[in-house]
């Protein structure tokens, strides 16, 4: 606020002085004045006796030009009073918003004359002490009104909330940033395997209508089959953690069974009533210019990619089009996406724009799995009869940490490294992940309450904290130094998310493993003999078969297409940092319904290739050339070799190949 007229050096005096109307003016002075200014500003800010230090720090300036007295003995008075004149310009400056306390009031009223006569009167020194014992009865009875109202009146909505004299709505409504909460809550997965996904997407919802969202303001996908499945021991009830309540009651489902797909949630997201007229509840995002919105999913995922039941993949080109939409049609004033998938980053990576006002954090970063949690075989397991994951990691982050918090107080920015923390659940992140941050950052200055809304009863608590409703076993750690954060030249955040966090939670599965482990666990603890083991031994066999043929598949492709020995190099290729995933989109969607088509469904496990055929698109390779090389690929899903199918294919596409390996075509 105070600019150069405060800290500036200068020697030019305020208020419309010169230095050859004001006696004994100098440089120095200037200097003086405003050093003790400055520093008596820095004491303003951790003590309520300014005004005291103001005049002790003004009154060293003053007599800076000398303590001698020289023939015009007057001239040490006048420049005294000169000074004081000039703190008090200072003091109006910092003060410019806000009530002035008594002092200043005074010192604006002082007469101009009293300086004339000053000057003029060569008794001046004789007058000088009790002016001096004035001023300091002044700054005296000044720091009384600062105690009483230090910042001159000034009150930000936060701090007059805390003081009871508005509540959290109120301040925000008068910070000009109230509008109206809404939320989209997504479990992209069907299959009791996939149970944490929409423990998660239910246990959302409990958070956020306990904080005052109201039902008709908060859409919810999930496919709801998990909680009645025999597989379930509890039946009717949902756990997000193994202490956790029941988080399916009173859970709205707006969207359920076949009606969780990714056209339809675009068309929720986008506002599109007519497209989804007899579909589920038919609730579409009804927001304004005004509204905050909040976006969560919780699925499989894979680079550029997103998983909904069925085949139908919602891909990264198509949701950040629809935000773009909405942004340009005025239909929110913020939003917050908080993205639990397997390379998350890479749905924003490249393509989430600073400027359509949305701020998005991601399990993790475009390279990586996200992680499952409360699973069985790991420190933390769920409760006896469980054979799932009960939740994943960076999701009950998230939500645990709003459960325990005042998010009226909590900024979006302090929960992200709480997560971050939480999520790189050990060292090096060899069981966890990197939590990224997308779009426009500054958004994170905000409070979580302005899209997640706040539990009153949290306020009351000391700090804000309370003990989670979930009983988590975790500590969220929230006042640990944030290793990752720097602060460069000019007050710009550097946010890395590669600190390490050194609390081991209590283990975690990776995304795409953690059917496996439901299996096996589903097979150790059947009985010897029985049908039940016998099925899950079946399934665990087809699971691993049709991973194995995804696998060879997809390899195959690329060793067809860019000759044995340098597809590897091709198809792992990473783009760099800020780039997307792929410049043709288009193309990447064709390469994968080839796939489909010539070799079975791509699956959840399936979408970890995204990356593979979003290389050959960038590598520009015709589409028919895919097409054949998938259709020689999986012509046969048990070949003898990898290599006698690699000869075999290269025949039958009518390819050839070169000396070196690589395809006559490239």
């Amino acid at each position: 606020m105070l600019g150069d007229q405060s800290f500036g050096l200068t020697n030019a005096p305020p208020l419309g002085l010169s230095p050859s109307r004001v006696p004994g003016f100098s440089v120095w002075n200037v200097y003086t004045i405003k050093a003790a200014s400055s520093l008596v500003q820095v004491r303003q800010l951790t003590s309520c006796c300014y005004g005291f230090c103001y005049v002790a720090a003004i009154s060293v300036a003053g007599m800076s030009s000398g303590f001698t007295w020289p023939a015009s003995g007057h001239r040490l008075g006048l420049n005294w009073l000169y000074n004081v004149r000039v703190w008090h310009y200072q003091v109006r400056i910092w003060h410019g918003r806000g009530r002035w306390c008594a002092l200043n009031r005074w010192f604006r009223r002082f007469p101009a004359a009293a300086m004339a006569g000053l000057q003029a009167d060569p008794r001046a020194p004789s007058v000088l002490l009790p002016v001096v014992c004035a001023l300091l009865l002044l700054g005296l009875a000044s720091s009384a009104c600062a105690l009483r109202d230090p910042f001159g009146g000034l009150r930000l909505p936060s701090e007059r909330e805390r003081e009871g004299e508005v509540s959290g709505e109120e301040a925000e409504e008068e910070d000009g940033a109230m509008g109206t909460r809404w939320a989209i809550l997504v479990a992209g997965s069907s299959g009791y395997w996939n149970y944490r996904h929409q423990a998660d997407v239910c246990h959302a919802y409990q958070v956020l209508s306990r904080n005052g969202l109201k039902d008709e303001n908060i859409i919810v996908f999930m496919y709801d089959d998990i909680v009645y499945h025999e597989e379930n021991p509890r039946p009717g009830t949902i756990i997000n953690s193994p202490n956790g309540v029941n988080v399916y009651k009173g859970v709205p489902k707006d969207y359920t069974g076949g009606d969780v797909r990714a056209d339809v949630f675009l068309n929720v997201l986008t506002g599109n009533k007519e497209a989804v007229k007899g579909i589920g509840s038919g609730k579409v995002l009804s927001s304004g210019p005004n509204d905050h919105v909040f976006i969560y999913y919780s699925d499989h995922g894979g680079p550029g990619v997103l998983g909904m039941p069925g085949s139908h993949f919602l891909y990264a080109d198509d949701l950040n089009a629809a935000i773009k939409k909405m942004h340009q049609a005025g239909t929110f004033r913020e939003m917050v996406v908080y993205l639990e998938a397997c390379e998350s980053g890479s749905i924003f990576e490249g393509l989430l724009r600073p400027e359509w006002n949305v701020y998005a954090t991601t399990a993790s970063n475009a390279y990586e799995s996200s992680w499952g949690t409360y699973c069985p075989y790991s420190d933390s397991p769920p409760p006896r009869g469980y054979e799932v994951c009960l939740g994943d990691l960076y999701s009950v982050a998230w939500m645990e940490d709003s459960e325990s918090r005042d998010l009226s107080r909590e900024t979006l920015l302090e929960q992200y490294r709480v997560v971050k923390n939480r999520t790189a659940n050990a060292p090096g992140y060899m069981l966890g992940s990197h939590v990224m941050q997308y779009g426009k950052m500054d958004i994170d200055l905000e409070k979580c309450s302005l899209y997640l809304g706040s539990d009153p009863q949290l306020a009351t608590t000391a700090g804000g904290k309370s003990a989670s409703t979930s009983l988590s076993p975790f500590d969220n750690n929230q006042n640990e130094e944030d290793e990752g954060e720097q602060t460069l030249a000019g007050g710009e955040r550097r946010r890395s998310s590669y600190s390490i966090n050194n609390n081991k939670g209590g283990g975690a599965v990776a995304q795409r493993d953690a059917e496996l482990v439901h299996l096996w666990a589903k097979f150790s603890n059947s009985l010897e003999g029985s049908a039940r083991k016998a099925k899950a031994f079946e399934e665990l066999n087809q699971i691993t078969s049709e991973r194995a043929h995804i696998d060879r598949s997809v390899t195959l492709i690329g060793s067809l297409l860019f000759g044995v020995g340098g597809s590897d190099q091709v198809l792992n290729a990473v783009r760099a940092t800020g780039l997307p995933l792929v410049d043709d989109w288009d193309c990447l969607k064709a390469a994968v319904r080839v796939f489909e088509a010539n070799c079975g469904q791509l699956t959840t496990y399936g979408m970890k290739h995204m990356r593979r055929f979003a290389n050959i698109c960038n590598e520009q390779v015709p589409m028919p050339m895919v097409e054949k090389a998938a259709a020689a690929a999986c012509m046969d899903y048990h070949p003898p070799t990898v290599h006698q199918r690699v000869v075999s294919a290269y025949q039958i596409v009518g390819m050839g190949l070169d000396g070196t390996g690589r395809s006559s075509w490239n």
